[in-house]
Formats: structure tokens, sequence, C-alpha cells
């Protein structure tokens, strides 16, 4: 995952800081906005980060960066959000 992260410029700049819990699910920390991102586990890499890339497009442009608490991605298909 943190090659993937590197390799790709926009989420090279965007994660801060990623963060794995005993049970292996991760926690992204952005540079932008200040909820955290629950990426769950590894399984569906490259989609969760599509689902989330669209989410900041098509979501959080309209809304604002400072609107929700958290981002979770562990849900097939689906972004969920917690508002502040």
């Amino acid at each position: 995952m943190a090659d993937f992260i590197r390799k790709n410029d926009f989420w090279n700049a965007q994660v801060e800081q990623m963060y794995v819990n005993g049970a292996g699910e991760i926690e992204l920390i952005s540079r932008v906005g200040n909820q955290p991102v629950l990426f769950g586990d590894i399984n569906d890499m490259e989609e969760k980060f599509d689902k989330l890339l669209l989410f900041y497009k098509e979501g959080l442009s309209k809304t604002g960066w400072n609107q929700y608490k958290t981002i979770n991605l562990t849900y097939k298909d689906q972004v969920v959000c917690t508002k502040n």
C-alpha cells in the first residue's frame, strides 16, 4: 500500500500518515481535511482509492472538506461518512 501511495502523485501528496491497528485495519490521515479515512483491510485497495477519489471530486467539492468527522471505505461499493 505504501508503494501504491508513493507512486501515485495525487495520493502521495494527499496521504500524510497511515496507521494499522492490531486487527490489520488501516486508517489514513490526509493533509487536507480533518477527518481520518477508515480504509479497512488491504483487500480491494485500488477500488477503495478510486471510490475515495470520486468522493473527493463529487461529494466533498460540493459539501466542503470540514463537513464530516470520518470517511469510511470498509463497506462494499459505498462511502459512509459521519457528520460533524
